[in-house]
């Protein structure tokens, strides 16, 4: 692992604990919540596993001239609902994001993509199609049991 010189340590602003730590060259703003990531462009992958707890120590860790993506999937998380949840009020940190930030101000992008969009292989593109596609009515003793797909 590579070790981090520390160049400087300077207080911002001392009423809320900000500093600019200069770390080879490059400002980190450190608060006493964490660190602001200035300068820099940041992906939040898997987006969708996050609890909206993590999302909003995310996003609040923007720092300035920076660019963060933000992307996921909604219809495959693998959060479980908490117990202590009744109902649908329960959701991730990328559901929470989007319906909190969408369309609120015009330098927050959002894009969807569908399955026109997949660029893995023809099956995968086949099989989200038929999976948000109204079911078939198959006859079951038509179907060969050893058939599978391939890719």
């Amino acid at each position: 692992m590579q070790e981090l010189e520390i160049a400087k340590i300077e207080v911002i602003d001392s009423s809320d604990d900000v500093y600019d730590i200069m770390v080879d060259g490059n400002h980190n703003f450190f608060t006493n919540g964490g660190i602001l990531s200035s300068n820099c462009f940041v992906i939040l992958d898997e987006a969708q596993n996050t609890t909206v707890e993590q999302m909003r120590m995310f996003v609040t860790r923007m720092g300035y001239n920076s660019i963060f993506a933000i992307n996921g999937d909604t219809t495959q998380s693998d959060l479980k609902r908490p117990n202590r949840y009744d109902g649908d009020r329960w959701e991730n940190g990328l559901d929470f994001i989007i319906r909190k930030l969408v369309g609120r101000d015009a330098s927050i992008n959002y894009i969807e993509f569908s399955n026109k969009d997949v660029v893995r292989s023809e099956m995968v593109k086949k099989i989200l199609t038929f999976l948000d596609s109204p079911e078939p009515k198959i006859d079951r003793n038509a179907v060969s049991l050893g058939a599978a797909a391939t890719a």
